[in-house]
């Protein structure tokens, strides 16, 4: 009777217990299965593949004057040779800030387009929350591991293929 009276008491009596819903998302594998990520990633490859050529000739013509150097040093004087030798390096410099250029300018464009994404998964999120009833919902830099039951990358992913997204390379001045 006693324990009647407890379990009576304790269900009458104790607080709601409220059961939190929890979604997770996989942000890179949603930028892998976005077709405008995708189209903006060829066009980028496009670009990279054009400047990696310029960037190839360039670094073929500093190896030949570097050779060429190297092989006048016994024709030309030690004043002479220094010249030479401090020109190309000039050059070089140059042309290592070149390519600093262009690796600064591709991440900036990758990371302005992920941005892009990221915020129109914030809105797709948001919709989600509400349309689900979510209480929280995590990225795949915030938690270890998760079950595919609560991942909603796929939903989001259907819902931002759907939406008219412009993702382009853009200059940064």
């Amino acid at each position: 009777m006693k324990i009647f009276l407890f379990f009576i008491f304790f269900c009458l009596f104790s607080n709601k217990l409220y059961a939190i819903n929890i979604a997770t998302f996989q942000f890179f594998k949603i930028l892998n299965h976005s077709i405008h990520y995708k189209k903006f990633e060829n066009e980028l490859n496009i670009y990279k593949e054009k400047v990696f050529i310029d960037l190839k000739k360039e670094e073929e013509n500093l190896a030949i004057r570097k050779n060429k150097i190297k092989d006048s040093k016994i024709i030309l004087n030690e004043l002479e040779y220094e010249k030479k030798i401090s020109e190309y390096d000039i050059e070089k410099n140059i042309f290592e800030s070149k390519v600093n250029q262009y690796n600064k300018y591709i991440q900036s464009n990758i990371e302005y387009n992920e941005n892009i994404i990221l915020n129109e998964i914030s809105k797709i999120v948001k919709n989600i929350v509400i349309e689900k009833k979510i209480d929280l919902v995590l990225s795949d830099n915030q938690y270890f591991i998760s079950s595919e039951i609560i991942d909603i990358s796929n939903i989001i992913i259907d819902k931002l293929n759907k939406i008219k997204l412009e993702l382009m390379l853009k200059d940064f001045e």
